[in-house]
């Protein structure tokens, strides 16, 4: 699995858990987030790097605009789905010990329905941290290993209109020997339809 290959993977889990977490603010009810929110802002920082001779570090940033999805949660059973798409600007710059080697920025779309646009169950834990089931693709080649154990959701504001989730974390991938550690930031903002 190239790089690139795992990065789009990586970028497809964030915003699909970022669309389905903790804070000093009230805790959530379940009921109160029920319903179905308009994506308006999605923004997010990744930083991934390897341990191997030649140390690489790649620091992308990520900015969503044009959003035409809509994230719906329901209770009773707890489902979340999203569908639609908006579009993603993804500015990666790739330095090798230290070094400048790589700088592009790259137009893409998110894309729900193309996606499978699955229903997974939810919950809030901890008053205010999101827990969505990981949906980790099961023809991983062999030899690579993916822990997302520090991946959280985090309700950072919900109002009658508005809803915030932050995710952050790290994944670690271990592929032949060499270790990538990718730090992440995502965050959504969305209203209430």
């Amino acid at each position: 699995m190239t790089k690139v290959k795992l990065f789009f993977y990586v970028l497809t889990i964030s915003v699909f858990l970022i669309s389905c977490s903790e804070d000093d603010s009230d805790p959530v009810e379940n009921s109160s987030i029920v319903g179905e929110w308009r994506m308006t802002e999605y923004n997010g920082f990744v930083d991934t790097s390897t341990d191997s001779d030649y140390p690489i570090v790649n620091t992308i940033t990520v900015v969503g605009s044009n959003f035409d999805c809509v994230t719906t949660f329901t209770e009773n059973p707890n489902l979340v789905s999203s569908t639609g798409k908006f579009d993603i600007n993804i500015q990666s710059v790739i330095t090798m010990a230290g070094v400048e080697v790589y700088n592009v920025s790259q137009d893409t779309t998110a894309d729900y329905d193309e996606a499978g646009n699955e229903e997974v169950s939810w919950n809030i834990i901890n008053e205010n941290e999101l827990v969505t089931p990981l949906l980790i693709p099961e023809d991983l080649p062999e030899g690579i290993n993916i822990n997302f154990d520090e991946i959280t959701t985090e309700i950072v504001e919900l109002t009658s209109s508005t809803l915030k989730l932050k995710l952050s974390g790290e994944i670690t991938v271990t592929e032949s020997g060499v270790t990538t550690v990718t730090g992440l930031e995502y965050l959504a903002t969305y209203a209430r339809q």
